[in-house]
């Protein structure tokens, strides 16, 4: 047993909720960023509206700070590898990768295909 008062899972929650914090303290860099990426294309009620929509863009956003604080503590590396599961209205499910680093590219790329495929293989329906 370890002489500190906290676990791994404590500092982990700890680091989850500070992740979490940066993107709720974002309201005094939002006009900055936008200014500096369209200041000069845009009249300041543009950069109203833009700066608005940013903002309603971080509001919807999950909050994936405990999976990415547990990803990084395990030492797992995120992957750009995405699968999309649609419906009519768009994405229905959408699964995100993370791997090893010492896991080889193609052995990457080989799971993520028998996903696909076995996903594939459950919602296709039996003719």
């Amino acid at each position: 047993m370890t002489d500190q008062p906290y676990t791994d899972a404590d500092l982990r929650a700890v680091a989850a909720r500070l992740h979490a914090g940066a993107a709720r303290d974002a309201d005094e860099r939002i006009r900055p960023a936008v200014q500096r990426q369209w200041g000069a294309d845009l009249d300041i009620d543009q950069i109203d509206e833009a700066c608005d929509e940013v903002t309603s863009i971080l509001d919807r956003t999950a909050n994936t700070s405990e999976w990415a604080i547990n990803l990084g503590a395990d030492g797992l590396e995120p992957s750009s590898d995405v699968i999309n599961l649609d419906n009519p209205h768009g994405p229905f499910v959408r699964l995100h990768f993370a791997f090893h680093p010492d896991m080889a590219e193609e052995a990457r790329q080989r799971f993520v295909l028998g996903v696909r495929e076995a996903l594939i293989k459950a919602t296709t329906p039996a003719v």
